[in-house]
């Protein structure tokens, strides 16, 4: 009869063989179980072929069979980050992508001269219109849209008034954009003219 034996190098997980004690020319098999979070890293010695699987299957023993087993973290996944822009306008990168499950990236967006960040959906969502939207504790694929809308042109007021008295004056439109006109008139009264502006 030979002996089935196999060891945790390293620890994080355990590891055994069944049966242990068997006939020439028996089959035994080896389980390597790893703790939470890890997974087999390696197999050597009698296991070797098995690579990282979780199972040794050794067949027609004729020697004793001692085997040892490592373990390595499970790594962590990795998620990606991106935005797309809705209507152009403007551009938008995220950085950094991917990421691993519970790191933080983010997206910054960039409008053409003239333009204004308007909205964001997605991941970005909570953002509104700021340019640059942070996204933390990643535990899934991220993906926003921007969109960009034109700056609004000043506006400014137009008014006059008259100084003394004898007349009305008006301006119209009241309320102009940036570039744009408007007209003020004086109207006397009655025996009276315009003596002059200021």
């Amino acid at each position: 009869t030979y002996t089935v034996m196999a060891t945790v190098v390293g620890g994080n997980g355990g590891t055994s063989c069944l049966p242990n004690t068997v006939s020439a020319g028996a089959n035994s098999i080896c389980y390597a179980v790893p703790y939470t979070g890890y997974q087999v890293q390696r197999w050597s010695g009698a296991c070797a072929a098995a690579g990282n699987a979780g199972q040794c299957d050794l067949t027609n023993i004729q020697a004793n069979q001692t085997s040892t087993v490592s373990f390595e973290a499970v790594p962590l996944p990795t998620y990606s980050v991106s935005a797309t822009v809705s209507g152009g306008n403007g551009s938008v990168s995220c950085a950094p992508s991917p990421v691993p499950q519970g790191d933080s990236s983010s997206c910054t967006a960039v409008p053409d001269p003239g333009y204004q960040v308007q909205d964001w959906t997605g991941a970005c969502l909570t953002t509104g219109a700021n340019a640059h939207c942070a996204l933390s504790n990643i535990q899934a694929n991220q993906s926003s849209t921007v969109s960009f809308a034109a700056i609004p042109p000043n506006t400014y007021h137009v008014s006059a008034s008259v100084v003394l008295g004898h007349g009305a004056v008006s301006c119209t439109p009241s309320t102009v954009t940036s570039g744009g006109h408007s007209t003020c008139t004086a109207v006397p009264e009655a025996g009276y003219q315009v003596a002059s502006w200021g």
